[in-house]
């Protein structure tokens, strides 16, 4: 999605299920089973995919603020998808969103998080879009492949995944609505719905450790027991 170092194959199914099956592709590689799967932002799309339609491997889901529905992604992105249509136009946005008061306007990542993110993490996802061609190629193709009607599917199939899952959503989202995951959570069968304080669109940055306590006390002792809390 721009911030990986190594471009994909040139020929890698880049959409909404080819990202899903990515994923399921790993797990069966790995040969992992019951895996919890936690997801946010454009990952929880993928994950609403995932569960909704490679599930054999998964065992229990954990969404935090997502794109879902109509939100795919937010509006403050948009542009992002005709600018995947101009030469050069990733290259510039590339440049551009290396500098800090970039990254905190809402076009970047000044509504994912209510304080700017450490010099080293907006480094990690804004160095590999504006120095390696394979990269901007890959974000290029994913734009172009974004279709909202495959997150409208993603949530129509979600009731098939009847295990465990909590939807946590960050108290002060600007991008995702409030509404979206109440109803993502309604939508899951044994879903549940909870408002993490102090916190933006980005619930994994900004409350990394509340965030692990609620999935280990979700999960319950014997399957928790190898979740390591971060120190802050």
């Amino acid at each position: 999605m721009g911030a990986h170092t190594r471009p994909m194959p040139p020929d890698a199914d880049l959409s909404l299920p080819g990202l899903a099956g990515i994923v399921a592709d790993l797990l069966e590689e790995l040969g992992l089973e019951d895996v919890v799967v936690v997801a946010n932002d454009t990952g929880g799309a993928v994950a609403q995919w995932l569960v909704g339609h490679r599930a054999s491997r998964v065992g229990a889901l954990v969404l935090t603020s997502c794109d879902a529905w109509e939100v795919f992604p937010p509006k403050p992105q948009l542009y992002l998808i005709p600018a995947a249509r101009l030469p050069g136009a990733l290259w510039t946005v590339g440049q551009l969103v290396r500098f800090r008061w970039v990254q905190r306007t809402p076009f970047a990542y000044g509504w994912t998080t209510r304080e700017a993110m450490p010099d080293d993490v907006m480094r990690s996802f804004t160095t590999p879009v504006r120095t390696v061609p394979g990269v901007r190629r890959d974000l290029r193709r994913l734009l172009l492949a974004v279709d909202k009607r495959y997150t409208f599917e993603a949530a129509e199939a979600l009731p098939s995944f009847d295990k465990p899952a909590l939807v946590v959503w960050g108290d002060q989202d600007k991008l995702f609505p409030r509404e979206h995951g109440e109803r993502l959570a309604s939508l899951l069968p044994q879903g549940r719905f909870e408002l993490m304080p102090d916190s933006r669109g980005f619930v994994p940055m900004e409350q990394p450790a509340a965030l692990a306590e609620r999935i280990v006390e979700f999960l319950g002792a014997p399957r928790a027991a190898n979740v390591h809390l971060p120190t802050s």
